[in-house]
């Protein structure tokens, strides 16, 4: 189990209000994950929880990027993030994106659990 704690929390909260006012200025309101504010709170600490345990910086940019970190052979992550009992689920708009391997993660708030990953093109095929 990855414990976040009260600071890692701060920062994903301040770097989801800096990259949702940043969209909205732009127009580009669609880039967010959801509507719901604590879905995309949820989802920001579910990419810290992620960065805190493979030893990877969490992303402090303000600006829309379709992965969320790159590992030392050059593989762009998006991590997903969802309640305990959830499945990888990669949204159809998602499906161009610019992505190697997707990451999952279950948790709440500030306890996360690893579950695993797959690369992009074992779940978005012809067959898929």
């Amino acid at each position: 189990m990855i414990i976040l704690n009260d600071r890692e929390m701060k920062v994903a909260q301040f770097v989801l209000k800096r990259r949702t006012e940043i969209s909205v200025q732009a127009g580009a309101v669609d880039n967010m994950v959801s509507d719901d504010p604590a879905k995309n709170l949820q989802g920001m600490y579910g990419e810290m929880a992620y960065g805190k345990l493979h030893n990877m910086y969490f992303d402090m940019s303000c600006s829309f990027q379709q992965y969320d970190f790159i590992d030392f052979l050059g593989n762009k992550i998006d991590v997903k993030s969802g309640l305990p009992g959830m499945n990888l689920v990669v949204p159809e708009n998602q499906g161009d994106h610019d992505v190697d391997i997707y990451a999952l993660m279950l948790g709440q708030d500030d306890k996360w659990e690893y579950v695993g990953w797959t690369h992009k093109a074992d779940i978005i095929n012809d067959d898929h």
